[in-house]
């Protein structure tokens, strides 16, 4: 409920409500690898990528084979200048 809705109000633009609704699903579900995903997502968007890298790092943690949020993960890793890290991130989702 709180990822649909967070990521409905991304769409409208509306990133501040967008963050609310993911934090406050976390809340509810602290265990949720899709709404640390999706945090991570709607924070990257806004360029808050210090933010963006922890609910990544969170949702590979809790879902190991979490492809796309490993991918995300070494994005933000390579923008913000950590080649090394966005190598060995990266590497796990080819290996």
């Amino acid at each position: 409920l709180h990822r649909g809705l967070g990521q409905l109000l991304n769409e409208l633009g509306q990133q501040a409500k967008a963050l609310n609704s993911f934090r406050a699903g976390l809340r509810v579900s602290p265990e949720d690898a899709n709404l640390y995903f999706s945090l991570g997502a709607s924070l990257q968007d806004q360029g808050r990528l210090q933010g963006a890298q922890r609910a990544y790092e969170m949702a590979t943690s809790l879902a190991p084979s979490f492809t796309v949020a490993y991918n995300n993960l070494g994005n933000v890793l390579r923008t913000t200048g950590d080649l090394e890290g966005a190598i060995g991130v990266l590497g796990v989702v080819v290996s």
